[in-house]
């Protein structure tokens, strides 16, 4: 099991190297390899973020874990990344759809809403027209 990560916006490569349990020259050669986006210092220290450590611990599950080679690991990593994308519009169109039945649903409550008024104002002018009509004389 993966330790759990601190609650941080950044971290030094020794504490990333500690919390993924992967040596920091190795993580230095696959920022080179990987293409990992750092951000660093003024002093050229690298500063991780949680989604560059979630990066490596999948890296390190293809390289170690299902035996990949680095080329191998960067083609599953791109599809895996696709895949991602792929899911994250899925969720939104869900979202926006659950959206949608929302408005419907309120909709419906504002026809009813509506559809109530009419009939209130409907009784006020059909009381308002008997009033007004004059009434049969009886002869």
């Amino acid at each position: 099991m993966d330790p759990i990560v601190p609650d941080k916006f950044f971290y030094k490569i020794g504490e990333v190297a500690e919390i993924t349990d992967v040596e920091p020259y190795v993580l230095r050669y696959w920022e080179s390899e990987f293409h990992l986006k750092l951000t660093k210092t003024k002093n050229n220290q690298r500063l991780y973020q949680k989604k560059d450590i979630q990066k490596i611990r999948d890296i390190k599950a293809l390289l170690y874990g299902e035996k990949y080679t680095i080329a191998g690991a960067i083609k599953r990593l791109r599809e895996l990344s696709k895949e991602r994308n792929t899911q994250k519009k899925q969720v939104k169109n869900q979202m926006s759809l659950l959206g949608n039945v929302r408005s419907f649903a309120s909709d419906r409550e504002v026809v009813q809403k509506l559809q109530s008024e009419i009939d209130e104002v409907y009784d006020i002018l059909e009381q308002d027209a008997k009033e007004l009509l004059p009434k049969p004389r009886n002869i």
